[in-house]
């Protein structure tokens, strides 16, 4: 039997040494491997309502690697337990789409989230969190790779202080002085919408761009200036044709500019849904899961008008804005202006549609419209909200001017009879103009103008006119027409003044019309009064007089079931005073706080 040979202490020590060293080897390679899974540098800060959490990606981090994102109001140690609130991929430092078409910075670059701060770098992943309740938080980062928790490399050791903002900031990526030679500056912003709330498999980025444009002359003149969003009209495919109109040069009119972009993925493939989609009409987009339609679009753009009406952007900047002269304007796809005029009458002075969409089937007709809620399961019918007609029937719209070709083949005008019938049987102001022609884009006010729509003011009455006997019948029949509604009528204001100004008080109004045509007949609803408020059922006595005192009309009318006043005048060439009187309107009853109209939504912007 052969023995086993013996091995000296010598060599059985060597061994022994050796396998330790193994271990230790593997010890510190395992260790090192971690280190280089995990991601480090983890910071949260908090700006205006928004928490910005950056981190730097672990070394062995590539293409396919995602990050997980875990908020809790405790330091967090372990993941149990908890629901990841957001999942990051590696190009979340910076934007997907080509955004080279608007003026510098490029954000393909890197995303800037420190006001004209400097870009992220590809080494870094960003999320931009929406607080929805004010409190202290801390973050944790994992990614696909390792889902080890340390405090103080991928675990905050210090919670962030968030507080909710009913208007979240942005962020300022540059400022242009004498931009195109323009006299104005261009201040450039990047605002993110709520994470949590936002579609991210069907819609685009929850990001937007959008310029501000100011006047530098108006700088320090203590004059507050007027306030225009001009909305795009559809034109190329992609993320660059929707910010095209970002380096397009301000209106000539003195006041400030808000421009952005409504996105269509119809050609190009979206990089973050690998999808397509149409233009959301200025509206909003489907969610699929949910079944609703939600007006992302309309509420970033109201958004917008909050932040710079009421300086939040951010930046410390007086944008000087009057808040009772915001206007918003544009013409076919742009004409979704009008529907955000209709549907946020507590924001917009007046609005501007030209060759536009008067219903959902006008133009771009969205599948489903008739069944599909907006916003909530308890919200209206898209084919309603997207119907000035049906919106007109339910509350105060603000005055829309209109201004379309008879014969357009793009947007067929075949709705607008409807809709000028439902405006005037609901008193609502507006006014038309319609020449022989197609989709061309004209400003009714060269024709007409008294119906200039920036002479509207927010804290200032005006009257609604229906049934004129000389304004045009409009009958779509593709056949060569022209004509009008209301575009002969005028009356004085603060900024379009004839004879006696404005009279608002409690017990007594007073208004000057005029038709600038011949002498004509109205129906005559006041409109946006600021004291003179009767109530449902009140009487009001009522005298229409020449300029030169001559008693045209007299009589008396109970207030309606919205304490509007509607009379049938005449209305001559060389003016009117139609002056009412209330002896038992009181005072309590003009300071109400009026309610919010029923067709409009307060939302969380």
């Amino acid at each position: 039997m052969t023995q086993p040979k013996q091995r000296s202490h010598a060599f059985t020590l060597l061994r022994q040494t050796l396998l330790a060293a193994a271990v230790i080897a593997v010890v510190c390679s395992v260790s090192t491997s971690a280190a280089a899974a995990t991601v480090t540098d983890l910071k949260a800060v908090h700006r205006n309502g928004q928490t910005f959490i950056t981190f730097t990606k672990n070394s062995g981090s590539g293409a396919k690697t995602t990050y997980d994102v875990y908020r809790h109001t405790s330091a967090i140690t372990s993941l149990s337990g908890l629901t990841k609130i957001a999942t990051l991929d590696a190009d979340s430092w910076h934007l997907l789409y080509h955004d080279s078409g608007a003026p510098p910075p490029s954000l393909s670059n890197g995303f800037i989230i420190t006001n004209d701060g400097p870009p992220l770098t590809s080494t870094q992943g960003l999320l931009a969190w929406t607080t929805a309740t004010s409190g202290t938080y801390f973050y944790a980062v994992t990614n696909s790779t390792d889902s080890t928790v340390t405090l103080g490399t991928n675990s905050l050791t210090s919670g962030v202080s968030e507080t909710y903002q009913a208007v979240p900031g942005a962020v300022l990526l540059s400022s242009t002085p004498n931009f195109l030679g323009t006299s104005y500056t261009r201040k450039s912003y990047f605002a993110w919408e709520d994470y949590a709330a936002w579609d991210h498999a069907e819609w685009e980025y929850y990001g937007h761009r959008f310029d501000v444009t100011v006047p530098e002359a108006a700088w320090g003149l203590g004059s507050p200036l007027p306030l225009f969003v001009p909305a795009h009209a559809a034109g190329d495919d992609g993320y660059e044709a929707s910010v095209k109109s970002l380096a397009a040069a301000p209106s000539p009119a003195r006041g400030v500019y808000i421009t952005t972009g409504d996105v269509r993925m119809n050609i190009e493939t979206d990089p973050y849904t690998g999808g397509h989609y149409e233009y959301s009409k200025w509206m909003g987009r489907l969610n699929t899961r949910t079944g609703l339609f939600m007006t992302i679009t309309q509420d970033r753009v109201v958004r917008y008008v909050k932040l710079v009406r009421d300086n939040l952007t951010g930046d410390g900047f007086d944008f000087a804005v009057n808040p009772n002269r915001i206007y918003i304007l544009g013409g076919s796809l742009g004409a979704g202006a009008g529907h955000i005029a209709s549907h946020h009458p507590e924001l917009f002075a007046a609005g501007f549609m030209g060759v536009g969409w008067v219903t959902d089937e006008a133009w771009g007709v969205t599948p489903n419209a008739s069944t599909t809620h907006v916003n909530s399961v308890g919200g209206p019918m898209l084919s309603d909200y997207q119907s000035l007609a049906v919106q007109s029937a339910l509350g105060a719209m603000p005055p829309i001017v209109h201004a379309f070709g008879s014969t357009d083949g793009t947007i067929a005008p075949d709705d607008y009879p409807a809709a000028f019938t439902a405006f005037e049987t609901n008193h609502q102001p507006y006014a038309a103009q319609w020449k022989v022609g197609g989709h061309d884009l004209y400003n009714m006010a060269i024709d007409y103008p008294q119906w200039d729509y920036t002479r509207f003011v927010m804290n200032e009455a005006y009257p609604a006119f229906g049934n004129a006997s000389t304004s045009d019948t409009f009958v779509y029949t593709r056949s060569s027409s022209a004509g009008q509604r209301n575009g002969t009528l005028d009356w004085g204001s603060e900024l379009h003044t004839i004879g006696a100004p404005i009279e608002d008080t409690v017990n007594s109004f007073g208004i000057t019309l005029r038709s600038v045509s011949v002498d004509t007949s109205a129906d005559v609803t006041i409109r946006n009064a600021q004291q003179f408020l009767p109530e449902a059922g009140q009487r009001v006595e009522w005298r229409n007089e020449s300029q030169t005192g001559q008693m045209l009309q007299s009589g008396s009318v109970v207030a309606d079931r919205q304490g509007l006043v509607t009379l049938r005048l005449q209305i001559t060439a060389g003016g009117n005073r139609l002056t009412l009187s209330c002896g038992s309107c009181t005072a309590s009853a003009a300071a109400k706080v009026p309610m919010p109209p029923s067709n409009v939504r307060i939302v969380r912007p």
